[in-house]
């Protein structure tokens, strides 16, 4: 309307603005990306990661018949979105974008395949005119262990100890079932762990509670490759007293001598 004054919108810019933004037009690279010596050596570190995680990843794959997984910590400056797909294309070899996940706040998981996958992420950083924005954005890559969160564990009344599994998703149905059955099998064959049961909450979830005769087991756990997370299963508990608490609820009589408003039904 005329005369109407109309709201200002004011628009500050972030203090520090070195995070690409969706469809961004802006072809210069960041000001983290490395250059010369340290770019040198920084892939000369993530190429010695790989060759460390080599054997392990390759006999865990010869024992369970599932993927293997890596992990790559992101720099902060690189968790943009546009950033996190060039470390993905860095990190997945000459095949499809093979990242998982992201656990923590900064750490990338990374599927592999097969053996030969690990020589073409270390082909792919070698090439650093062609990733170096990539390759300045991962600062290690490690082999994923299961993550275990255990605290101060109390033993159920039979002595024992009940813990809640999350296996890795695969981000592959096929995947994911063959390491399910992988996983059941496994605790088949181990003395003092045995699997109480499954509950799918969502298409995405399954959470698993586990039994274990000591906290010795629970270091087992992390021996196949296929779980996530282990943590101790939340109990609830409850006692008599709270739900009949001791306090005695008197019902009120009415006053001599006072009117009360009556009320009648229609």
């Amino acid at each position: 309307m005329k005369g109407k004054p109309l709201p200002i919108k004011i628009f500050e810019k972030r203090d520090v603005d070195e995070r690409a933004v969706e469809a961004g037009g802006d072809k210069k690279p960041p000001k983290w990306v490395l250059k010369g010596k340290e770019l040198k050596e920084r892939a000369m570190t993530l190429k010695k990661d790989l060759d460390d995680s080599q054997p392990i990843i390759e006999s865990r794959m010869k024992k369970h018949k599932i993927p293997a997984i890596v992990k790559a910590c992101v720099i902060d400056d690189a968790l943009a979105k546009t950033h996190r797909n060039d470390i993905a294309q860095l990190l997945s070899g000459r095949g499809p974008d093979y990242t998982i996940g992201i656990i923590g706040e900064n750490e990338l998981l990374i599927r592999i395949d097969k053996p030969g996958q690990l020589k073409e992420v270390s082909d792919n950083i070698s090439d650093l005119e062609k990733n170096a924005k990539a390759i300045s954005g991962v600062k290690k890559i490690d082999v994923f262990n299961p993550n275990i969160s255990i605290g101060k564990i109390v033993a159920n009344n039979e002595g024992k100890f009940v813990l809640k599994v999350i296996l890795v998703d695969f981000n592959d149905k096929r995947i994911n079932e063959t390491n399910l059955q992988y996983f059941k099998r496994w605790i088949t064959n181990r003395q003092g762990i045995s699997l109480d049961k499954s509950v799918r909450y969502s298409s995405k979830l399954e959470v698993h509670q586990v039994v274990v005769d000591s906290l010795d087991k629970i270091e087992d756990l992390t021996d196949f490759s296929g779980i996530l997370s282990v943590e101790e299963m939340p109990r609830m508990e409850g006692i008599e007293d709270d739900f009949f608490p001791g306090t005695w609820i008197e019902v009120p009589n009415p006053e001599e001598n006072v009117e009360y408003p009556i009320i009648e039904s229609v």
